[in-house]
This record gives C-alpha cells, structure tokens and sequence, in this order.
C-alpha cells in the first residue's frame, strides 16, 4: 500500500504561487531554447541573394571551345544575354555557323528557346529580349553548330538578381551554426541555475513527519 514517506512535509499554501511561477519561467526558457535551436537558417528567397552569389560571367568547356556566358544588367526585364566562344585550336577547327540558346527557371521544365545569337564581333554572340522573367537561379543550355563537325553543347548555371539589386541584409544572411552549441549549453546552464534557485524544498528535517499511526482521540 501506498504510503508517506519517513521525513515529509506537506507543501505549503503560500509556497504554492512560487512553485507556479517557477515551472512558468522554467517552460518560457525551455521554449525559448528551441526557438533558437530551430530558427537557424538564413533568409530564403530570390529578393535575400548575397551580392557574392550574383556572378558577374560564367565559363564552360564545350569540345574545343570556351563558352563564356555573361548578362546585363542581369535583372528581370530587358537584357543583353552575351555569349563568347573562342576556340581553344589555332587555327579554329571550322568556323561557327549557328549559336543556339535555350534557357529555363532551375528545376522548371518550361523552356524558353532555342534563340538564335546574333554575331557582334570575332567569337561574340548576343541575344536581347525580356527573357529573363523572374530573378533567381537559371539554367542556360548552348548549342554551337560549325560545319562539318558535331554541335559543341554547352550547359551554363546562371543567377539573375531581383530587380533593384540584392535585398539589403537588415540582420544577416549566415546561418547560426557556429554559436548554437555554445548558446544550448549556456541556456541549459541558466535553467539548471533557476532550478535550484526557485524549486521549493519539499524536505523539512527540523519538523519530520512519521508515517506511523495517527492517534486519534
């Protein structure tokens, strides 16, 4: 059968508001603690982009050429879509007949093309039009066509920035990583700290209770 131990005191009435406000703290720094822990990664989105992840060109291999591929202003809207394709033989194995773009939204299968490049210059091809819809990562695929050799293809990762430039980072854009470990422990600390500050005594050895029989007159 259940029954009291050997040394126990009941809790008193007036201890009992203490003990409420102790486990409601308790609870707010516990919840606290895993807001911090989940709430860790940077802000997502197009509009959040870091500047340094904005490229200002990009380059490929395709058979015996260098695709360099370049954009401005690189927003939404109205662009100059610039392709180079210098060949890595001299003299050039065949001259360039045909340069083919084709271009979509990363992960989308819509697909914007094929677009003939106009030639500008010796090697320099350029596309202009309001393709690029919305800003973000994009994929650019490239077909040089020569005579009397196979089509150089070429696939280029591109990022367009939203329009206005990068979002201003108000906070930051880093994940909190780094300091989550050192944050968890010196939040665990604080509560076991509250816990032995504001847990009531339940023991009393000054006025110990027996559990032997009641005597009842």
């Amino acid at each position: 059968m259940l029954h009291r131990p050997a040394v126990w005191t009941p809790l008193s009435i007036r201890r009992q508001p203490q003990l409420v406000v102790s486990e409601i703290n308790l609870e707010i720094i516990l919840v606290g603690a895993a807001a911090i822990l989940t709430n860790n990664s940077p802000a997502r989105g197009p509009q959040y982009i870091p500047s340094e992840d904005i490229p200002t060109s990009t380059t490929t291999e395709a058979n015996d050429l260098w695709v360099t591929f370049f954009a401005r202003p690189n927003q939404p809207g109205l662009n100059g879509l610039t392709f180079q394709v210098p060949s890595s033989m001299r003299p050039a194995p065949a001259p360039i007949q045909q340069v083919l773009v084709t271009m979509n939204v990363a992960g989308q299968k819509d697909l914007i093309g094929p677009l003939q490049a106009k030639p500008i210059d010796s090697g320099l091809y350029q596309v202009d039009g309001n393709y690029f819809n919305q800003s973000g990562d994009w994929q650019m695929s490239v077909t040089i066509k020569r005579a009397g050799l196979p089509d150089a293809e070429a696939i280029l990762p591109w990022t367009v920035a939203p329009s206005g430039g990068p979002h201003p980072i108000i906070i930051s854009d880093q994940p909190l990583e780094p300091i989550l470990p050192l944050l968890a422990g010196l939040l665990m600390i604080i509560t076991l700290v509250a816990m032995v500050i504001t847990w009531p005594h339940r023991t009393n050895r000054s006025n110990p209770i027996t559990n032997g029989p009641l005597d009842v007159k």
